[in-house]
């Protein structure tokens, strides 16, 4: 990818003159954010007795929550879900020691490379979708995420009837997380988060059929269809229904496994409708009455070019090959697929393309989840494409077996493996009290 050191250039075809966007990590000694320390990308440490202190060239990604109002008090200063990964996350993807885990001079040389992929992320933001930064360099990106900061160059969602995007809003589910209600704390598991390539998963994913332009129609008069036409017919095209699921005769461990308005948020989704792409796969584990259901009369295609990734991300192969262009890949899949908050309204609003887009995901993620479950895995979190499980020490062997079987890019493996040579495991999990039954026999 472009190397975010050197002078700037300028872009042929927009004029917008092109230059790094210096990005690196900030640790503060608590979350109250008063003393650090800094850690460039070329290796420099320098401590600061509080945020006031920060380098203004910078953008700074910390290691303080979103809640935290010093987060968003400075400019430049970030909470550490800023690329929607958190800076030990990232720090697994790419095989090295958490610097919070590490400390000393081994901390402070992973932080450093945890700034240099922070840099690249954000000089493939600022060169993918346009953003100037010669002149006003971090002040350029406004928002708390980086993923809000593409959101804005992205048009406006396609306007529907407002039932509709009602329905829409509670089909909504980005991903599944089974174990939210069902687990406790033991020192013998850890969590691993397994990724695709991210710019090869975001580019399929955008490139799935939703319903594009077209009229719906609100079917409420069921009376004269039987429960399996109607379902077919459902089925069959693209729909968003009102349903009823019984789970009766199903197995526990699967519905808990399906984790329906489980996303584990503190509180559950409220849930009633289905988009069609979710109810071809729950149709197959649980039974469905249809009470009402919107129809699309129209063509299913991908969604429009300007929701697609920038050509930066879409048509260099070097991108595939670079983990911080996977990293812009990933918050632009979210920026697309996001539902928003109605400040008027005061309730959340999704569009066609987000609800439909989500769906297909947490479709392809759960036939992985199960596969997982199957191997003796505890499935945590599925969605968005990622897979987190909780394995033990003595399970990772088929760790990597299960991970080169489905194609699975990230984690790098070898920091579990450097932990536990040092007689160190990463931090604990959360397991089951139930032991597996096993799920067999679901294609």
């Amino acid at each position: 990818m472009t190397s975010p050191s050197g002078s700037f250039q300028e872009s042929r075809n927009t004029g917008i003159r092109l230059a790094p966007l210096p990005c690196a990590l900030v640790m503060f000694a608590s979350e109250r954010a008063r003393d650090g320390r800094c850690f460039l990308p070329d290796g420099q440490v320098s401590l600061i007795d509080g945020p006031s202190q920060l380098r203004n060239d910078f953008l700074w990604v910390s290691n303080v929550s979103a809640l935290e109002p010093v987060t968003h008090l400075y400019p430049n200063l970030r909470n550490n879900f800023y690329f929607r990964r958190r800076p030990a996350e990232i720090a697994a993807d790419i095989g090295v020691i958490d610097p919070a885990q590490a400390g000393g001079e081994q901390g402070a040389q992973q932080a450093a490379m945890l700034s240099s992929v922070f840099t690249r992320v954000m000089t493939i933001a600022a060169r993918a979708y346009g953003w100037d930064v010669f002149e006003m360099g971090p002040l350029r990106v406004r928002e708390p995420y980086l993923m809000r900061d593409i959101g804005s160059t992205l048009p406006d969602d396609p306007e529907v009837d407002e039932s509709l995007e009602r329905a829409l809003a509670q089909a909504y589910q980005p991903h599944s997380a089974p174990m939210a209600a069902t687990y406790y704390w033991s020192a013998e598991t850890f969590a691993v988060t397994l990724r695709f390539n991210e710019v090869s998963y975001a580019k399929q994913l955008l490139g799935a059929p939703v319903p594009g332009t077209g009229k719906w129609h609100l079917v409420g008069d069921l009376a004269d269809w039987s429960d399996n036409k109607l379902l077919a017919y459902c089925l069959s095209r693209p729909t968003v229904v009102r349903a009823s699921i019984d789970w009766d005769g199903t197995a526990e461990e699967l519905s808990v496994l399906a984790a329906f308005g489980m996303s584990g948020q503190a509180r559950g989704l409220q849930r009633r409708w289905i988009t069609q792409p979710e109810l071809t796969w729950i149709s197959k584990i649980a039974k469905v009455k249809i009470h009402q259901f919107w129809v699309f009369d129209g063509e299913l295609n991908p969604v429009a070019p300007e929701w697609q990734l920038p050509e930066l991300l879409d048509t260099r192969p070097q991108a595939r090959l670079s983990y911080s262009a996977g990293l812009v890949a990933y918050n632009h899949m979210l920026a697309v697929t996001q539902s928003r908050w109605d400040r008027h309204a005061r309730s959340p609003r999704c569009s066609v393309h987000a609800a439909w887009l989500t769906a297909h995901d947490r479709a392809a993620m759960f036939d992985l989840a199960l596969r997982a479950h199957n191997k003796g895995f505890i499935v945590d979190r599925y969605g968005q494409g990622s897979l987190r499980i909780r394995i033990r020490a003595d399970q990772l062997g088929q760790l990597e077996q299960f991970k080169s079987e489905y194609g699975f890019m990230y984690p790098d493996l070898g920091w579990i493996d450097a932990q536990m040579n040092q007689g160190q495991l990463p931090p604990p999990g959360a397991i089951r009290r139930k032991t597996s039954l096993g799920i067999d026999g679901l294609t």
